[in-house]
């Protein structure tokens, strides 16, 4: 969600854990932690058969490596709101009843930590936009709530939450509103660049949604797939169709398999 900005993926979590257990003992603090793990980027990258899944989260894991330094306390924390994130991104109801249980286990010994709430209201909002919840539109107020909470604390990812509760609920003008203001507040922010580009693109504000795009693709030139396939009907939607037609080409022939924004 993305997430983003809420960072790490599945793919992210198994090699996180091994670093983590692996080299706990020698580690004397976060800084240490950011070390290891921008190395563990560049490596993963050079290796083949596994470089295809690195270059798919490099940014994911990089920018959430530094979460742990500038949000946690600790790195066990640190890994506890990624098993967290895993859970969620499971994306059943079983599932997001324990991603609730972990992340209320965080609060009890971090009640302000915004990348936690954050998280916390990605799942409250999960259970009314997946059609789980018994009462929706509670959830996507208390969704709600938190995300507005955060605003200042962690500039950037809690105006995409409002954007997608805006658009669940129909509201266009707020979705584009808080799609800019995501932008405006973390511009060179890689996980909140594709996903406001994306709300912009899905209200009809191609104009506003092509820069972000092309931005992405500047900062990060291997993103998820999905960032190819919308910022091609991005462009389609200008016109621009060839080249629409050389990134759909650029989609197709890559070999990582990439996720549905959401």
């Amino acid at each position: 969600i993305f997430g983003i900005g809420v960072a790490a993926t599945g793919l992210a979590l198994k090699p996180m854990k091994v670093w983590g257990e692996f080299y706990q003992s020698r580690m004397r603090s976060i800084e240490s932690t950011v070390r290891w793990g921008m190395t563990l980027c560049s490596l993963l990258s050079s290796i083949p058969f596994i470089g295809r899944f690195a270059s798919i989260g490099d940014d994911l894991l990089a920018n959430s490596i530094m979460l742990a330094a500038e949000y946690f306390k600790t790195n066990d924390e640190y890994l506890e709101h990624q098993k967290c994130n895993s859970l969620f991104r499971e994306r059943n109801p079983d599932s997001n009843k324990q991603a609730e249980l972990c992340i209320t286990a965080l609060l009890e010994k971090d009640p302000k930590n915004p990348v936690v709430l954050y998280l916390s209201g990605w799942n409250t909002f999960q259970r009314a936009w997946m059609g789980w919840s018994s009462n929706p539109e509670l959830d996507k107020a208390n969704s709600r709530n938190i995300a507005e909470s955060i605003v200042d604390d962690y500039p950037g990812p809690p105006y995409l939450l409002l954007g997608w509760i805006d658009l669940v609920d129909g509201d266009i003008e707020s979705v584009e509103q808080n799609a800019t203001l995501a932008l405006e507040v973390a511009p060179k922010n890689n996980t909140v660049l594709p996903v406001a580009a994306s709300l912009l693109r899905r209200v009809g504000n191609y104009a506003a949604a092509r820069p972000a795009f092309e931005k992405t693709i500047r900062t990060n030139p291997n993103p998820m797939q999905w960032v190819w396939f919308e910022y091609a009907g991005t462009l389609i939607a200008l016109q621009g169709f060839v080249k629409a037609k050389e990134l759909l080409r650029t989609a197709l022939t890559r070999k990582e398999i990439g996720t549905q924004n959401t």
